[in-house]
């Protein structure tokens, strides 16, 4: 005589009650965490950017600065430290941090970040509502509860695209001493294109992750940073 087989197990720690909201509010929260990390590494970007495109209009609008190696080392230690900030935003590795692995994740788990999770974010009040659902719509269809998958991967394929100049120099030529040559190196419009796109990315995500907006990764200088430039250097 056969007994009755028992019940199967669940297949999914997502078929227990409750679980899979507990496993959508923990990547939820990881995912502000990253993005506070991106923010970090572009308002890193743009402060450097600053100081050297500000020291560039100093020397060029001073004809008696005299040539010098100094300046060519200056340039290299520049684009080698943005180039490779820019090439850690395009990892997607187990352990990084990045918008690629921001926006991967996001593409993969799109019922995360919902137009309830959105709006509970703007408040109470009713225009506040109204002001998040329309922009909730920029990001999705309009009226949809979740933003398609695909809308998260076309921002990590124009990215990654953008980048992937930086990506192949770091890899080849900075990280490694790679026996596969570059057909050229990378341009400073291309690095700027990348850091340009990051921003917008950034403003972007911030927005629909915690509300808040960069409209500007720029730095606001609390101090005259050139009062270094304004005194000699050399005592002879």
């Amino acid at each position: 005589m056969l007994l009755d087989a028992p019940p199967p197990r669940a297949s999914h720690a997502t078929d227990i009650p409750g679980r899979r909201e507990q496993i959508e509010d923990g990547l939820y929260e990881k995912w502000k965490t990253w993005i506070e990390r991106v923010y970090d590494e572009t308002v890193t970007l743009f402060a450097y950017r600053s100081f050297y495109r500000g020291l560039a209009d100093i020397t060029q609008a001073n004809d008696t600065i005299p040539a010098s190696s100094f300046f060519d080392a200056l340039g290299a230690w520049y684009a080698t430290t943005q180039a490779a900030a820019v090439r850690r935003q395009t990892d997607i590795g187990r352990d990084a941090i990045s918008i690629a692995k921001l926006l991967t994740h996001m593409a993969a788990h799109p019922a995360v970040m919902t137009r309830e999770r959105f709006l509970a974010l703007w408040g109470d009040e009713a225009h506040w509502q109204r002001r998040g659902a329309e922009q909730f719509d920029r990001y999705g269809e309009e009226g949809a509860d979740v933003i398609a998958a695909e809308r998260y991967s076309a921002d990590l394929e124009r990215f990654q695209e953008t980048a992937r100049p930086i990506k192949d120099y770091v890899d080849r030529h900075v990280a490694h001493n790679d026996q596969r040559e570059l057909t050229r190196p990378p341009t400073f419009a291309e690095l700027n294109a990348a850091i340009d796109l990051l921003e917008e990315l950034l403003n972007k995500y911030m927005v629909l992750l915690t509300a808040t907006g960069v409209p500007s990764a720029d730095p606001v200088h609390q101090a005259d940073w050139k009062d270094a430039f304004r005194v000699a250097w050399l005592v002879d």
